[in-house]
Order: structure tokens, then sequence, then C-alpha cells
């Protein structure tokens, strides 16, 4: 047993630091302190020190705190036991203090020194019972004044029993509330009574400002605290401290001010702070006393129970009240969409199974009931064609994610609705689902349908404008040759051959288009074949004497770039033919045409006669010479005159725009393989989502895709020092800067063509009609599909 300048203290908690924390505290308080974490070595300690007091914790290792409790009340009833429980549970603080617990404290104390308080005062207590029984023979005097002070102990004890049980009804019946104001104005009642309290009032913090729930006396609180204004308020001694206040005499407590309450310049005051789950301030009550007794230390350690409890049921409220909020916002964004939603399951097995969630629009289109909606499956919404693409659909989605496709949606009244779904798989309590967006495309079909027939006219049409191009050339060409029978001068006559064979060359391009399925390139590898024979069918009968060979791809070019062309072969060749091999026995002809670097390259070479050293084709006196020249600045060509062993002249002009990417190579107006490569992609997006799908639609196209920037801020400041050849690019971005404003930044230095995309709304429209209006620009709707990127994409490269 330690002495009485230094008592002993036994805490029992399985919490080794708590345990270390008391320690030392007490032990600075000139305490002896031994612990223990273990039940047994608890009762051991007891039996072994018989300490003078012991901190008891109700849940630790081999024995529960409470059968502790029994045994040291059983063996040593006037050891004072305080019980330190994290629990909260108000049975356990019943029965602890049924079986003898001088005091319960529940964790996380508030502060030290009330625990310090609380067991000096037990200690005192012990103490005195003690000595009362030692000098009860001698001192009956004594006796009857500590049996007095027993009697006014155990009223105290009798009176916290009634508190506490008023505690657990008044738990019970406030946590019913679900709304969080009519909660604290049941609290505050509650808490009038408990207390017996005149006057008081609630509030609950919002928005950096305290607002007045409830009040017992009108008039005497003001309707919101601004802690702004009462930097010395007792609110925000609360807030600071966040511990319960007492004060006993208002008129005493001159340092700190009050906070707005009318009235109350006397007597006493008490105020408990209610605190959310991140230990902040979320509700105040005060309570005032303008008559004796004033409060006093039981009622705000009674209080501090209650509103330990009232925390959790506060936190549950605001949490499920926030929930509520949260998903009503959501259920009406859900609703409001203008797709059909639907949630599915997806089987373990990668089939769809059923349906867990479907929207208003999704009950509108189909017309079934939302109940019908959640019993069916995909296979029962879509048409009997769609089973195999919906396995189709789960494959995708095990491997990419991701999923858009287009299927026929067959409504309850049996009509066939085609829609556009796009599908996404993601994790939700712990079972794979997939949220599936599908949009009501009709329009969209009855518009392609009436712009493919549209086309197919125009197809028509341009065939036939093509046709009658070339009858009329070939009457003019007629007409020439009929004309040049009538000429009696071999010289002039000569001239009317050449004019027929220009327009002959001419009429053979529109000849090609018309049998072409494109009407605005021909194949001009065949046009040269068919032009050479034509040419050397006129000018040469000794074919054996002449050999010509070509060399040409099957390259398509414009018929902006075919006629020129054309024209110039029809001048080289004539001129070869008729002059080249004068008094030689034999001799070759080649044509080259091909396709470097985004060039054509068009070469005609003979190993004839050749020209002299120092020909200028500027001061020829030729006419087609004269021809070859200006198409060659038509074409935007360079010639290259090669007089030795011959003649040779080689054209260099560009395929139609300088970017290498513009370039097509296949009849259908494609990029080819190569094309993609060289054509360096920025993604500007704020949906992660969104930006790795185009992405790997990119990079699967064969597409270089740079990098991917979330805000447009970063991205301008990256194209303006790293200039890329294409950008994808939201319009409506998380930074400060929209897709829009973004472009005018990036246009200041480069001209880029950009692709924009965006959910439509009025707020798109109204940008849209400001800025989306300019060459270099196509648009996409969300959600982005691989069509519609790669269509945008391939529009961009026709145009540039």
């Amino acid at each position: 047993m330690a002495s009485m300048d230094s008592p002993l203290l036994l805490i029992i908690d399985d919490e080794e630091y708590f345990c270390e924390l008391l320690s030392a505290f007490f032990e600075d308080y000139g305490f002896s302190v031994l612990t223990a974490t273990q039940g047994n070595r608890g009762i051991e300690l007891f039996d072994e020190s018989k300490p003078d007091i012991v901190l008891l914790d109700l849940h630790i290792p081999e024995v529960h705190g409470l059968k502790i409790l029994k045994y040291i009340k059983e063996y040593s009833e006037n050891t004072p036991v305080i019980v330190i429980s994290g629990t909260g549970d108000i049975n356990d603080v019943v029965e602890a203090l049924r079986l003898g617990a001088w005091d319960y404290i529940i964790k996380p104390i508030r502060g030290l020194e009330f625990l310090h308080h609380s067991v000096k005062r037990n200690i005192e207590r012990s103490r005195l019972i003690k000595d009362n029984k030692l000098y009860q023979e001698e001192l009956e005097e004594k006796v009857q004044r500590r049996t007095a002070e027993l009697n006014r102990a155990n009223s105290e004890l009798l009176q916290i029993n009634e508190r506490l049980r008023r505690i657990v009804e008044t738990t019970r019946e406030i946590s019913r509330h679900t709304e969080l104001r009519e909660f604290l104005k049941s609290l505050l009642e509650e808490y009038a009574i408990l207390m017996s309290a005149q006057g008081g009032s609630v509030y609950l913090f919002e928005k950096g400002v305290f607002n007045l729930v409830s009040s017992l006396d009108p008039g005497h609180a003001p309707e919101s605290v601004s802690l702004h204004s009462h930097g010395e308020s007792v609110f925000n001694k609360l807030i600071m401290e966040k511990e319960p206040l007492l004060i006993q005499d208002i008129d005493k407590y001159k340092y700190i001010k009050t906070s707005g309450w009318k009235g109350y310049s006397h007597n006493s005051f008490l105020a408990f702070p209610l605190l959310d789950v991140k230990n902040s301030v979320a509700a105040l009550i005060s309570l005032h006393n303008k008559t004796d007794p004033p409060f006093v230390e039981q009622d705000k350690e009674i209080g501090a129970i209650l509103s330990s409890y009232c925390c959790q049921a506060l936190s549950k409220i605001k949490t499920n009240e926030a929930l509520r909020i949260s998903e009503e916002k959501y259920r009406k964004l859900f609703n409001n969409a203008i797709d059909a939603i639907y949630l599915w399951r997806l089987n373990d097995d990668g089939t769809f199974g059923e349906c867990i969630e479907v929207n208003s629009v999704a009950s509108s289109m189909s017309g079934y009931s939302k109940e019908e909606l959640l019993a069916l499956t995909p296979g029962d919404l879509f048409d009997e064609s769609s089973g195999e693409k919906l396995h189709e659909i789960a494959d995708r989605l095990l491997k990419e994610g991701f999923s858009s496709d287009e299927l026929i949606y067959v409504a309850k009244d049996k009509n066939r609705i085609p829609v556009e779904i796009n599908s996404h798989m993601f994790r939700l309590q712990d079972k794979d689902v997939v949220l599936s967006i599908s949009r009501d495309i009709t329009s969209r079909k009855l518009a392609e349908t009436r712009i493919i027939s549209s086309l197919k006219e125009k197809e028509i049409m341009l065939k036939e404008i093509h046709h009658r191009v070339k009858n009329n050339m070939q009457v003019i060409s007629s007409l020439l040759d009929l004309q040049a029978n009538y000429v009696l001068d071999d010289q002039y006559r000569k001239l009317f051959i050449e004019s027929q064979k220009r327009v002959f060359s001419m009429a053979l391009v529109h000849e090609m288009l018309y049998q072409s399925e494109n009407f605005s390139e021909i194949d001009f590898g065949k046009y040269i074949k068919d032009l050479t024979g034509e040419l050397f069918n006129t000018y040469r009968r000794d074919k054996d004497r002449i050999n010509i060979s070509i060399e040409a791809e099957n390259i398509f070019i414009s018929i902006d770039n075919a006629i020129p062309c054309a024209l110039i072969i029809n001048e080289l060749v004539s001129n070869s033919l008729k002059y080249a091999f004068s008094g030689k026995e034999h001799g070759s002809l080649k044509i080259k045409f091909v396709k470097e670097s985004g060039d054509f390259i068009l070469t005609v070479v003979d190993n004839g006669i050749g020209l002299p050293e120092d020909f200028n084709i500027e001061e020829s006196k030729s006419l087609g010479l004269h021809l070859v020249d200006a198409l060659v600045t038509q074409l935007r060509a360079s010639l290259d005159i090669k007089t030795r062993n011959g003649t040779e002249f080689v054209i260099k002009f560009p395929s139609g725009n300088h970017s290498d990417y513009s370039c097509m190579s296949s009849r259908n107006g494609a990029a080819s393989a190569q094309v993609k490569s060289k054509i360096r992609v920025i993604i500007v997006e704020d949906e992660n989502v969104t930006a790795e799908y185009i992405k790997k639609i990119l990079i699967s196209e064969g597409f270089d895709v740079l990098k991917i920037f979330d805000c447009g801020e970063d991205a301008a400041a990256f194209i303006n020092e790293n200039r890329p050849d294409m950008i994808i690019m939201d319009i409506f971005l998380s930074g400060k800067i929209n897709g829009f404003e973004t472009y005018e930044i990036i246009k200041k230095k480069h001209l880029i063509p950009v692709i924009f995309s965006s959910v439509r709304s009025r707020q798109f429209e109204d940008h849209k009609a400001e800025n989306f209006n300019k060459k270099g620009m196509e648009y996409i709707d969300k959600p982005v599909t691989r069509s519609r990127l790669l269509s945008a994409i391939n529009r961009i490269i026709a145009d540039r």
C-alpha cells in the first residue's frame, strides 16, 4: 500500500500507449502507478498491491472488465474503481455503476485534468470511508457525519442513475428522428428537462455561420452568430476547446464575451458542442439558469454523456441526409438524361444477367414499366439477330471495358427502334456491372437514308455530266478532225490534228471519271497507258522502230491535277514521237509516274536526237512547249530538262497539300497506314475514361498519340512548343478555359486542325454559334464512338 502522499494507482487497460500516457501524467502529480494490459494480471496486481484507486477498461483480454469490477468490490468494496470505456454502450454504464463503479468516463477523454479531478475526488472519498470505519467506535459523531456524507453520495448516485436512465430514454427517442433540425430541436428540449434550465438555444453550423435552429425563450437568441464578429465569445471558446463549458456566475466571467444573447447578464450558463465524424463542431447547445441553484459540475458531466451519444446520432443523421440529397440529385440526373440508361449485372460466364436499374427514358422508349424492365435481360429487349452481337459486346467489355455498337431495339408494342449503345463495365459492390446508354437513332438513320439517296442521285448526275463533257469534247475532236481534211496546207492541217489530240486528252480524263466509282480522282497510271497508246497510233505507223515503256503505279490523282498533267504528257509524248527519232533506225521512249514523299514525279525521256544544250523552254517557239511551261506553273511544279543522249523532262508537283497526311492512296479516300503513322495527335479531355478510349482507337488505327491533357492551359503550353498535326479536344474542360478558348491561344502561333467533342446543351449551342464556323474544325457528339471519330478525322484529312 502506498503512502497518502504518494497514492497507488492501478490501471487495467489493453492499450499500452494509453497506459503509458496515464502513467506519465499521474506520476507528474505524485502518484505511484501500476499497469496491466491483461485481465488476470490486473487481478494479480490488485491482490498484491492493494491500490488506492483503479482505472478499469471494460473490454480487455482474458477477463471482462465487469467481472474484474465485481471481483474488486467483493474483496475491497471501498476501493474506488473508475471505469474508462470507449464502447458508448449505455447498458455497460448502468451495469458498471450497479456493480460499484465510482465513476464512468467515455473515451476519448476530452481532457486529462478532468480525469485527474475525478481520481482525486474518489481517492478522497475512499479515504473518508476508510477513516470512518477506523474511527467509528471512538468517534460516533464522526461516524454519523460520515454516514450523512455517504447518504448524500448515495443520493447523488441515485440522481446520476436517474439521469442516466433519462439519457437512455432520451437517446432512444430522439435517435428516431431522420430530419436534422427536428433532431436538434428535440435534443434541446431534453437537455432543458434534464438540467432544469429556464432558457436555452441550439445552433447548427452552416457555411461558416451558426444559424439558430430552436430557442426555449424566443427573442433572447440571435438568428445567426458569425465567429469573425465574436472572436472572444463563448461560442469561439467551445469551438476551440471542443469541451463542455460551465459558467456558474456570468457576472464574474468578464474576460469572455457573450455571443449576442439578450437578458442573460447574470446567473449560470452551460453549453455543449456536438462534434461530427471529422471532430469538428457541427452544432452548439446552450442552457441558461436565471435563478438559484446554478448549474453544477455534475450537470456538466451528465450533459457530456448525453452529448457524446447524440454526436453519434447527429453524424448518422447528417450522413443519411447527405446521402439522401446526393441520391436525389443523381436520381434527377439519371432520370432526366436524354438517353435510356440501363445497369446490367454481368454473369461469371461473361454473359449479361438481370437488369439492376433503369431510368424513366428507358421506360418511355420501350413501353415497359420499370418493374417489367427489371425482370428482363438484353436478349429480351433486342431483335432475334442480336444474340451473337450481345456476346461480342460482352467479350469486348471484358477485354477493353468499353463498347460502342448499333442494335435494333424491340419495344413492347413490337416497334423496332435502331439504337446506338455505349457500354462501360466497372465494379459495383464487388460485382461486375455494365452501364449501357442507349440513344434512339431513328432520325439519324432516316437522315442517313436520305443522304445516301441524295448522294446516289448526285453521283448519277455527276456521272452524266462527265459523260456529256466527254461526248462534247468528242464532238469537238471529231469536228477538228473533219476540218483538218478540208485544209490543204499540211502545216495548218497539223495544227488542227494537235488541237484535236489536246481535246482528246481532256476527254479521256472525263471518260475515265465516268467509268470510275470515285468522281473526284482517276487512276492516272491507267490513263497514261491509254493516252500513250492513242498518240502512238496517231503519229507512228512503224511501231517496231520505237520501243515505248511505261512505269506507272496505280496512283489516284484529283481532276484538278489530272487535266493539266494529261496535257503535259500529250505535248511531251507527241513531240517525242514526231521529232525525236528523225533519221534514226530505232529508238526508245520511257514514261514514268511515281509518288515519293508526298509529291508526284512525272518523267518523260527518249534517246532521240535531243535538244540544243542551250535550250530554254521560255524562249522556245513551240506552242506545245509553251503550253507545258504554263501547265507546270499551274501545278506548282518544278521542271528539270536534260538534253544529253536524248531528252529528259522531270516534272515534280505536290500531291494536293504540302502536309504528308493529306495524301490519299486508295480510291475510298481513307488515309493509308503509312500516312497515319506520320500524324501526331494531342488529346485534350478531362474525362479519363473517354481520353483513354480515344487514345486506344487512334493507336489501333496507326496514329501517333503524343500526349493526353485534362485542362486547356497545360495543353496550350505544350502545343505551342511541340506542334502536333491534329488536336482532339473536349469543349467544356475542368480548367479555367474551355476548348474554344484553348484553341484561340494555340492558333496565335499555329494553325492546327481540331476535332471538338461535347455533350449537346444550350451552352454548347451558344459556343457553337459563336466559334464553330471555321475551316479546319470538326465536331462530334459525346459519347465518342469509333465511327464518329474516324469519320471526322478523314474529313479533316480530306479538307487539307
